[in-house]
């Protein structure tokens, strides 16, 4: 008779599940240490993008980067849970079976790897996959418990170079007047994944470290090309330290092309044409 009740009681829990519907659905994004988690698929502008990206079927991420992942216990479950007392993992009455595929793909490195919220550092370029599957903490599973898939692609870091490398001027203006500024694109060969990149450099005017663009690095490249305003004549260097795309960015991964030592030290010499001066004379007086 016992064991008849304990089936009941389970049978009854299940069917509860169903008879009193779906969970409320999750928010669109969630705080946790001061970083702003979106629910995956739903748009977020990024860190400092000025462009609005779209709908991402799949998570991008950059190799050997380590991310974090959160996934939204169920409320049925876990009624105390407080999301927005995150990363606190309090009030959770479940463990979450986290896998990952291909194997090798990735792997998870926070402990313990079976809260809601954990790290991955992904190792292997390619697609793959994030699983997971919550799992309460007593009673049994019912036939409805799904499992929640999400698509990684790990890409490459992304690298920059010249055209030509290591070039001494490779661009030269003769302009009369560059007080109002002179614009000048710099043709890049970026390799990435993502349209939207910027570049950090160091910069010297005539040998001397040279702050005259307001400091402002990073600067978004347009099209594969530097745009830089120059109010002042000289000969400047330019020394690429890193360049990163908006899935770089999110993985604080930064990339530069390695292949020669100089490959990413760029010579811009601003020139202007000589206006010779009056010739000056001791007048003949009578």
């Amino acid at each position: 008779m016992k064991d008849i009740i304990k089936i009941g009681v389970f049978l009854l829990f299940c069917m509860a599940s169903t008879v009193f519907g779906q969970p409320p659905s999750p928010p669109a994004s969630v705080s946790i240490d001061g970083k702003t988690y979106f629910r995956h698929g739903f748009n977020s502008t990024g860190a400092g993008l000025t462009l609005q990206t779209p709908r991402e079927d799949v998570d991008s991420v950059t190799i050997t980067s380590s991310m974090r992942y959160f996934v939204m216990p169920d409320p049925r479950v876990s009624p105390l849970f407080d999301v927005e007392n995150l990363p606190a993992i309090s009030n959770v009455n479940s463990t979450f079976n986290w896998t990952i595929a291909p194997l090798g793909h990735g792997a998870i490195t926070s402990t313990p790897s079976n809260n809601p919220l954990i790290t991955v550092q992904w190792n292997m370029l390619g697609a793959g996959t994030l699983t997971v599957l919550e799992v309460p903490s007593v009673g049994q599973a019912c036939d409805g418990d799904h499992q929640t898939v999400m698509p990684v692609l790990v890409i490459a870091r992304p690298t920059i170079a010249f055209t030509p490398i290591n070039t001494e001027y490779l661009r030269e203006e003769c302009e009369d007047d560059i007080t109002g500024g002179h614009g000048v694109n710099i043709d890049m060969s970026v390799f990435t994944q993502s349209a939207q990149v910027e570049i950090t450099f160091t910069v010297t005017k005539d040998g001397v470290p040279y702050t005259g663009f307001g400091g402002a690095t990073p600067i978004r490249l347009v099209n594969n090309r530097l745009p830089i305003i120059f109010t002042e004549y000289g000969r400047y260097v330019f020394t690429i330290t890193g360049v990163t795309d908006r899935i770089s960015r999110k993985s604080s991964v930064t990339g530069i092309v390695t292949t020669a030592d100089d490959a990413h030290i760029l010579h811009v010499h601003m020139l202007r044409p000589v206006e010779t001066g009056p010739i000056f004379r001791i007048p003949n007086n009578f």
